[in-house]
């Protein structure tokens, strides 16, 4: 018996139904195509059962004719952290609400409390009952389940990190083990850029998702009315509105409207080194960024400029493990620019921001910010007995000068703005 677990997309965002098509397939010969039976599970009532799918009725079995007792699905969500940086606190949120699911027990992997936590549990979905296949027969079923919107995106630190799974749970008969085999999506939350995500606001077992609702005025000014048709809004009714929706994209776009170009002076005392222009300080993922340095009226000679896109890791201080307090920023590199400037008038460069790296979140754990480093090799600035600065022209004489530009990297904030290769389906495959 095969159990083929295939996930529409791998990329989701919080509120997104997380769709998975499950198939069982006897494979001594080729499948009979059947079709897909929908089935959705949003979040229940506690204290309610949802329903499995009905099973047909039993074919007559022939020798070569193999039966699974049960197939369920669960999501869930996992926050693993290194237990020698990262205090957690004492207070288990493992408690059986978490844990409290439909249908069957719970197989979710057990955690060591020091090294981790479960950001949220679904209720388990019984997808399969006492069904049994002959050579070459298949059967499939697709299964639904919602995200909490209120989600830590997916990221991978130093260390923390924030991962969510589909897990499919499995048992043959009986006297067999209990099988499964799980795999990865990735979760992006416009809103952790803005707003700092709890842990203790998701790690729950009923997640449904909260909408803050608020009533318009009883009659919409007339001007307003082609943004009432815009939004499918009629005039002199009553409209539900999602605060939490609606101020985050204005938050976003208003960033990006006053998104204009940078220009600084770059100078080392009051010698000047060069001119840096940048097209924008706030970007999402998968733009580019590009820079202009203007050394044609430079005072200090630059033998060598050096750019940096990064971004650094730094742990709430409450969390921080007492062996590493004096431990600041961790900064990872994303892509390094480097060139030799010594004859040159103007040079430029061109980073990409991936689509596969984190952008900037604020959690209550972590805070993960974006910026650019440059390293500019000068001439060496001395001072001579009159107390005047001047320059020495000998190129082993030479200083350094850091700086660091903070920028902005965000979500898209439309899913349909996140490029489609990213959101490709992904697939498992379980023996029995």
């Amino acid at each position: 018996m095969e159990i083929d677990a295939k996930l529409k997309h791998s990329l989701m965002f919080p509120g997104d139904s997380v769709k998975c098509v499950v198939s069982l397939h006897h494979p001594l010969s080729s499948p009979s195509n059947v079709p897909i039976r929908p089935y959705s599970l949003t979040s229940p009532q506690k204290g309610s059962d949802p329903k499995p799918p009905e099973p047909g009725p039993s074919p007559s079995k022939s020798p070569n004719t193999v039966s699974v007792a049960w197939v369920a699905l669960q999501v869930y969500g996992i926050l693993s952290v290194d237990p020698t940086k990262v205090c957690l606190p004492p207070i288990s949120i493992l408690d059986s609400q978490v844990h409290k699911s439909a249908g069957v027990s719970s197989y979710l992997p057990k955690i060591e409390m020091s090294k981790g936590r479960y950001i949220f549990s679904s209720p388990q979905i019984l997808l399969f009952c006492d069904v049994s296949l002959s050579p070459g027969e298949s059967k499939s079923i697709e299964a639904s389940c919602t995200l909490p919107d209120n989600l830590p995106p997916s990221y991978t630190g130093s260390s923390i990190k924030y991962s969510y799974y589909v897990s499919i749970i499995a048992l043959r008969d009986i006297k067999s083990q209990i099988s499964s085999t799980r795999f990865q999506f990735i979760v992006l939350n416009p809103e952790a850029g803005f707003i700092r995500t709890r842990l203790e606001d998701v790690a729950i077992a009923d997640y449904q998702p909260k909408v803050i609702e608020i009533k318009a005025p009883p009659i919409l000014e007339r001007e307003r009315g082609t943004e009432g048709r815009k939004w499918n809004l009629r005039v002199n009714e009553d409209v539900s509105l999602s605060v939490k929706e609606t101020t985050l994209r204005n938050k976003i776009e208003s960033m990006f409207s006053k998104n204009s170009t940078v220009t600084l002076n770059i100078k080392k005392g009051n010698f000047y080194i060069c001119k840096f222009t940048m097209g924008a300080s706030v970007y999402k993922l998968g733009d580019l960024i590009m820079g202009h340095f203007d050394f044609s009226k430079a005072d200090l000679i630059c033998y060598q400029v050096i750019v940096t896109l990064q971004y650094s890791e730094e742990i709430e201080s409450t969390y921080i493990h007492p062996n590493r307090k004096n431990v600041q920023k961790n900064f990872q590199t994303i892509e390094t620019f480097a060139e030799i400037t010594t004859n040159t008038h103007s040079t430029n460069f061109r980073f990409e921001i991936p689509l596969s790296t984190s952008p900037q979140i604020q959690t209550d754990l972590v805070d993960v910010q974006w910026s650019l480093g440059f390293e500019f090799i000068t001439a060496k600035v001395i001072n001579d007995r009159k107390g005047e600065m001047n320059i020495e022209f000998a190129p082993q004489e030479t200083e350094k000068l850091n700086w660091c530009l903070p920028i902005s990297v965000l979500v898209p904030f439309y899913p349909n703005e996140v490029d489609t290769q990213c959101r490709k389906p992904t697939s498992t495959l379980l023996k029995l």
